[in-house]
């Protein structure tokens, strides 16, 4: 998606999620940014996920969903201080469980864990590519 699908998309969700934001605790914003987000900075979190996967399991042979959760919690790890990196480590462990029964999850806990040391190892705050 470029950047004006991106924009649409979220403009979309927005409406469609304004009257449960109050009972369901979606924040529609908060996912707009994240959509965005990855999609703007694509490249570097592939780098990052790839750099975090062993040889063998190369960025490519995840399942799309698994890659979509792992990009998203990447972007939440690298460019969203706000939230401590236990967190959204487990959110984002707690999502994969959601879609997978086998051993996503662990692999979820694994490569954020290694992208949050070495982005906390660069420096506070983003990290760079």
């Amino acid at each position: 998606m470029n950047e004006a699908e991106f924009d649409r998309f979220a403009d979309e969700y927005r409406a469609l999620h304004a009257a449960n934001i109050g009972a369901s605790g979606e924040d529609p914003e908060f996912f707009a940014e994240l959509a965005t987000g990855v999609g703007q900075h694509r490249p570097e979190l592939d780098r990052r996920i790839a750099g975090a996967l062993t040889p063998d399991w190369p960025l490519e042979r995840l399942d799309t969903v698994l890659r979509a959760i792992l990009r998203a919690a990447s972007y939440e790890l690298l460019h969203c201080s706000e939230t401590p990196a236990k967190v959204v480590i487990s959110e984002y462990m707690a999502l994969a469980d959601s879609f997978f029964s086998g051993r996503e999850p662990a692999l979820v806990n694994g490569v954020l864990d290694t992208i949050s040391r070495k982005a906390a190892a660069g420096g506070a705050g983003t990290a760079s590519p």
